[in-house]
């Protein structure tokens, strides 16, 4: 399990200017920054509770920065390919 945070309030914004934007949006950008201190609020607490219990908190500033981190906490935790033993039965 992984926690997804944007540190920066401004790229968050911005996320939801560019959600909005698309065609399959179906919140107008009104909902969300009505409710944007409410989101960052959840977002700290989400944060506060993954710390809490051991739960990487990963920085979502694009996808491919993401994943990469993602894969990197995987392979830290769990180990790469080299480590998988071949099943001899």
């Amino acid at each position: 399990m992984f926690i997804l945070t944007l540190q920066d309030e401004e790229v968050h914004k911005g996320r939801f200017y560019s959600r909005c934007r698309q065609m399959w949006a179906r919140r107008p950008l009104k909902r969300y920054m009505n409710s944007f201190g409410a989101i960052r609020r959840t977002l700290k607490y989400f944060e506060s509770q993954a710390n809490k219990h051991h739960i990487p908190v990963i920085e979502n500033i694009d996808v491919t920065t993401t994943i990469d981190s993602i894969i990197e906490n995987i392979t830290k935790t769990y180990g790469s390919e080299e480590d998988v033993k071949e099943d001899k039965s």
